[in-house]
């Protein structure tokens, strides 16, 4: 009788598992690292385009005296080329305010979505709207992706009319379920400290 399987080179099926498994676990910690780089990157474009339109709007209120737009509770969309949505309804351009701010500088028009129903970068302005005390009507909006991620700017509590600065460094930590973080920042108007 031969034996011919004990000196045959090969690899066990257990082997063969592990290694399958030891792979697998490299996969899912690479997938893993790759989408949270992902989002770090999106969430810096985003927080870019609202630091740019936040100076941009400063410099008109610099130049001016008086805010770019102040028709009451209207969201206008700055970074209309990828679109602004407040829960899945899209804001357009609006000729007034894009006039205004042409007269400073160009805004940013491009800033990746949060989700498919939240994003873009808004203006609005409310004339009750008041900041830790102080008149401030004027307010920028945008969504970053991830639950209570930190916004880049100091965030508000709400964007209602009377808010505070946010200790916690959002506004909304997971806007309707979306999964994305709302963040609202003031905009000190003419006069402001």
């Amino acid at each position: 009788m031969k034996v011919w399987a004990h000196n045959r080179p090969g690899f066990t099926i257990v082997e063969l598992l592990i290694v399958i498994v030891v792979i697998a676990i490299l996969a899912a910690i690479t997938i893993v690292a790759y989408n949270g780089i992902q989002q770090q990157a999106s969430n810096a474009a985003i927080n870019d385009a609202a630091s740019k339109s936040l100076r941009l709007i400063q410099a008109y209120i610099a130049k001016t005296g008086q805010y770019p737009y102040t028709v009451e509770n209207d969201f206008v969309c700055i970074t209309t080329e990828t679109d602004c949505r407040r829960n899945s309804a899209p804001m357009g351009a609006n000729s007034t305010f894009n006039a205004a701010m042409a007269t400073v500088g160009s805004l940013p028009r491009v800033a990746p979505m949060a989700t498919d129903t939240r994003g873009g970068v808004t203006y609005s302005y409310h004339s009750a709207r008041v900041v830790n005390g102080t008149s401030q009507p004027a307010i920028l909006s945008y969504y970053i992706k991830g639950v209570n991620t930190r916004c880049g700017l100091p965030a508000l509590t709400s964007e209602g009319t009377n808010s505070s600065t946010s200790s916690a460094g959002y506004t909304v930590g997971d806007i309707g379920g979306s999964g994305a973080t709302q963040c609202v920042v003031s905009i000190p108007g003419p006069g402001a400290p």
